[in-house]
Order: C-alpha cells, then sequence, then structure tokens
C-alpha cells in the first residue's frame, strides 16, 4: 500500500531532532556558523513560529539563506 508522507518527513521532533534536524539543512545550504549560534537562533526562530517541526526548521534555514 501506499504510506502517507509525515509532515515533511521529520513528523514531530523533540528538541534534540530538531537541532539535529537544523545542523543537517544548515550544512546541506551552505550555512556557515557557529553550532552554538545557529542553535540560539533555530531556538529563538522556533519559539515565535510555531515551534517544534521540520518545517520549523526549514523556514529557518530557508530565512538564513536569504539573509547571508
Amino acid at each position: 500500500g501506499s504510506e502517507m508522507c509525515k509532515e515533511t518527513d521529520f513528523g514531530k521532533p523533540d528538541k534534540k531532532q530538531f537541532q539535529e534536524i537544523v545542523r543537517e539543512l544548515a550544512k546541506k545550504n551552505g550555512i556557515d556558523m557557529l553550532d552554538d549560534e545557529l542553535l540560539l537562533e533555530a531556538n529563538k526562530w522556533e519559539l515565535s513560529h510555531g515551534g517544534l517541526s521540520g518545517r520549523t526548521a526549514q523556514q529557518f534555514i530557508d530565512y538564513l539563506a536569504g539573509t547571508r
């Protein structure tokens, strides 16, 4: 049978998973930031943009990519 795709394939990550997703996406998008800085910003973004999700991580990375 055909399986339903979870929300952007990440489902609902916990904090640690969210940070992993952010790191991975940052690497893929060539965003060169210190880990601490990246995760601090991701944390702020997540709090004001709807919580922990793959979609939030992607939007954060898109935002970073657009401002660098």
